[in-house]
């Protein structure tokens, strides 16, 4: 399919600290999910057996220059795609979290002492993945990392925006764009676009630290 011949469009990116899904995964069998909160990189697996679950989460963070790390182990209870986790803590305290799953997300929320709550959103990964954030961690780029579901979002809408602010091409059913993604200049990588039912490339080039980045026709 051809597109028009206009200079390339560029769009400012969303920096989350949210780490994006490469491997799916869901309530059946073993569950793997890595998130990022305050600085902290965790990374939560469970074994499902009926609708029970029991698992491990990992937290990694920086303190002095020192990578530090606490595993807390859980229980829970599936119930369709919403679950109920029974946290343990370090200190043997236990704390209740509500979660819900949603197209490879898992959103988790807990109380906090002064009656608020504080939520948590974890991507579908792998511990490769988890390794790859906590590397970021680190290396003092954590928080650097685009969204891959919102970099896919953004490529989607200029492949499909009218000249000049995109590229008019006609029937992009979906844009796959991958995660851990520094937010660096001069860096690039590449999303998957279906086009008309047929797998192209784009690149995405990004062009400075805050996030803006341009994006090629697919090809």
């Amino acid at each position: 399919m051809s597109t028009a011949a206009s200079p390339t469009p560029t769009v400012t990116s969303t920096i989350t600290t949210t780490t994006t899904a490469t491997s799916k995964a869901d309530l059946d069998g073993n569950s793997q999910w890595v998130g990022e909160l305050d600085g902290v990189v965790v990374y939560l697996q469970w074994v499902r057996a009926g609708d029970k679950l029991t698992g491990a989460m990992t937290g990694t963070r920086v303190e002095s220059g020192t990578l530090k790390s606490d595993t807390v182990q859980f229980t829970g209870v599936v119930s369709g795609t919403s679950l109920v986790l029974n946290v343990t803590g370090t200190d043997q305290t236990v704390e209740t979290v509500s979660g819900e799953i949603s197209a490879g997300t898992l959103r988790l929320s807990g109380p906090n002492q002064d009656g608020t709550f504080t939520g948590l959103v974890l991507t579908s990964g792998t511990l490769a993945d988890y390794n790859s954030a906590v590397a970021l961690l680190r290396s003092g780029t954590s928080g650097k990392v685009f969204d891959a579901s919102r970099v896919a979002v953004g490529v989607a809408g200029i492949l499909t925006a009218a000249p000049p602010g995109g590229y008019g091409v006609a029937d992009v059913s979906a844009v796959y764009c991958p995660t851990q993604q520094p937010v660096k200049a001069g860096t690039s990588f590449s999303c998957t676009a279906i086009v008309a039912g047929s797998t192209k490339s784009v690149t995405v080039n990004v062009t400075d630290d805050n996030g803006k980045y341009t994006v090629t026709p697919p090809r």
